[in-house]
């Protein structure tokens, strides 16, 4: 089983790339998990999608806003796993 707070600082870093560095910051950690031995890590990682162009600018603000109110970040991070169509991730008041 893979360590959340594991996937949770890599999803921070590789979604706090700019948009054209995304892939390559994301394999680069794939190659590392997995010289690491962390194969399921890895393929979770790998799974991580690159951000459309409309969501990288939405998210701008959001990841550099540290005193976001608690309503406003996520309490689940749902790494590599598909959500039912037209299901919003979980957020905590």
């Amino acid at each position: 089983m893979v360590d959340d707070s594991l996937l949770w600082d890599v999803a921070r870093s590789l979604y706090s790339t700019a948009l054209p560095e995304f892939v390559g910051a994301r394999d680069a950690r794939v190659r590392q998990l997995k010289k690491d031995g962390d194969l399921e890590a890895a393929q979770q990682v790998a799974a991580f999608e690159k951000p459309t162009a409309a969501a990288d600018l939405v998210n701008q603000p959001v990841r550099h806003e540290s005193g976001l109110p608690t309503s406003c970040r996520p309490s689940v991070l749902d790494c590599g796993q598909p959500r039912p169509t037209g299901t919003l991730p979980h957020f905590e008041p």
